[in-house]
């Protein structure tokens, strides 16, 4: 997490809202969700804005029981 000047690609770097809705730029990475909890406190309160593009789709529907989602 560092300060950033370039434009974000939403594909590469998510955002983080934290609880005083101050935004934090987090990059995606093989462990991003295991880094959401170790640095933002198990990710309670906070909200992730993330994007990802699939060519084909779903087989099934997934379901997140102890949080919210919202999918265009």
């Amino acid at each position: 997490m560092s300060e950033r000047s370039e434009p974000l690609n939403i594909l590469e770097t998510f955002t983080v809202l934290q609880p005083d809705l101050q935004a934090v730029a987090v990059d995606v990475s093989p462990t991003l969700y295991q880094e959401l909890d170790e640095n933002f406190n198990d990710f309670k309160g906070h909200v992730l804005v993330s994007s990802y593009r699939f060519d084909s789709d779903w087989s099934s529907w997934e379901i997140h029981p102890a949080g919210d989602e919202i999918v265009c």
